[in-house]
Order: C-alpha cells, then sequence, then structure tokens
C-alpha cells in the first residue's frame, strides 16, 4: 500500500491529476453514453461519441469536427477531433486535454493538505471540472 504522506506535493498532485482525468472519463462514459478510453499518463482524455451519432446527427453534427467546433461554441470546451491523432474523418471521438488549471496554486494547496479529492480538484482544478461538466450536460441534450 503506499503511504501517501510521504510524497512530495508535485508527486501527490501528479497521482491525483491521474486521479481527475479517470474521473473525467468515467463521467463523460456514465454521463453521455460515449466510449471512453481510461487514460494511462498525459493530461488527455481520448473519447468515442459514436454510441450517440443518431443523437448527434440531429442537431447537424456529423463528426468530430463538427462535433468539437458546436462543443466549443456551445459551451466554450475545446477539444481536438479524433482524425488529429489517426482515427478516421467521419468518426464522432475527440481528445480532451485536461490542463486548464494554475499548476503552481494546486502544488502550493497540495503542500498544505494531505487529502487531494474530488473537492479539492474541483476547487484547484475548477476550469477542468467545470469544462468536464458542460460537456457530458451538452452531449446529454
Amino acid at each position: 500500500m503506499l503511504n501517501e504522506s510521504l510524497l512530495s506535493p508535485a508527486v501527490h498532485l501528479n497521482l491525483n491529476i491521474r486521479g481527475m482525468r479517470q474521473s473525467a472519463a468515467i463521467d463523460i462514459n456514465d454521463q453521455s453514453n460515449a466510449e471512453v478510453t481510461q487514460p494511462k499518463g498525459g493530461f488527455y482524455v481520448f473519447s468515442s461519441f459514436e454510441p450517440l451519432r443518431d443523437r448527434l446527427a440531429a442537431r447537424g453534427i456529423v463528426d468530430g469536427t463538427t462535433f468539437c467546433e458546436h462543443l466549443l461554441e456551445d459551451t466554450g470546451v475545446a477539444c481536438l477531433p479524433g482524425h488529429c491523432f489517426g482515427r478516421p474523418d467521419t468518426e464522432f471521438s475527440a481528445r480532451v486535454a485536461c490542463v486548464d488549471f494554475d499548476g503552481a496554486t494546486a502544488l502550493a494547496a497540495a503542500a498544505r493538505t494531505t487529502t487531494i479529492d474530488e473537492a479539492f480538484l474541483r476547487s484547484h482544478c475548477a476550469p477542468v471540472m467545470a469544462a468536464i461538466d458542460r460537456m457530458c450536460d451538452w452531449v446529454a441534450l
């Protein structure tokens, strides 16, 4: 068992950012019925919205590019279509980067606590968590 109290704040925060990515993947999957590959590293979540093709097509969204364009226009959440990463042009897939937060502030806060949970992430990584919520709400329309 990992004794988190022995970790530096940076390592501790990094482990919990991994948790945030995994939480984001679970939220997107559970709230929108999208297919999400569990992230193993980095700051990215890659999602396939193929299960929602008919619902999205009814809104004029015909591929990953129009998905990303509409998402940005309607919610302010930016992502890149899957074709930028070798996926087919017609696929409803996108990659989201979970990086819109002040890392220095989050690290300083992590140094003052032993608990980095969803409440911590919502407080110190609020833009990312809010973007995930907006994306899930938008896809569910």
